[in-house]
């Protein structure tokens, strides 16, 4: 299960509809209750009760979403989007993590320009070295020649990860969402049965 799983829940727009209902329907009962003092005996259908249940549920299943949910996720809906907005600050904002990303990030497929940045390191490691140093300008270019892509990488594991954070929250969410959809559904369902009986 992912949040983005959550978040599509709440594009449905009957969701916002909800509240209207949540609102709508205690205002309506206490007129009915008013009424009720004068010996009318009016009774709330249960259709608006089903369908008051039926936002609690939304209800709570957004404020969680909302509470709960990274950022991240209710900010982007893909880890494309996340990417695409956040490549060029994190560029700027993050050189000096530039090593970390790049030797966290490399492909199995790129075990050989590990290795010639792991070896280039302990090299300049052992020994102060001037900055035109070959093996340094040999480093600075094998690591800007894969910075791009490991960035990339980093930032769809950003998004990974923050899919799966604070599951109980999610697993919360998602079940209040389901139960008020079918509360939803046994309520359209009878409504369809009434209406081609009748």
């Amino acid at each position: 299960m992912k949040w983005s799983i959550v978040r599509g829940f709440g594009k449905v727009h009957y969701f916002n509809v909800s509240y209207l209902v949540l609102f709508a329907v205690p205002v309506l009962a206490t007129i009915y209750s008013e009424v009720n003092q004068h010996n009318l005996h009016l009774v709330l259908p249960m259709r608006l009760k089903v369908v008051y249940a039926a936002s609690i549920c939304y209800t709570i299943a957004i404020a969680v979403y909302q509470y709960r949910c990274p950022d991240i996720i209710k900010l982007y809906e893909t880890d494309l989007d996340y990417v695409q907005a956040t490549y060029p600050m994190y560029l700027r904002a993050h050189p000096d993590r530039k090593m970390e990303i790049v030797l966290a990030n490399l492909l199995d497929n790129q075990l050989e320009i590990r290795n010639r940045v792991v070896n280039a390191l302990r090299e300049l490691n052992a020994s102060v070295r001037p900055a035109n140093d070959p093996v340094r300008q040999d480093l600075t270019t094998m690591v800007d020649s894969v910075y791009d892509s490991c960035i990339q990488r980093h930032l769809i594991g950003e998004y990974k990860t923050a899919q799966t954070v604070n599951p109980l929250a999610m697993w919360v969410s998602i079940a209040f969402y389901i139960i008020g959809t079918l509360l939803m559904v046994g309520f359209l369902i009878e409504r369809s049965y009434t209406v081609f009986t009748a």
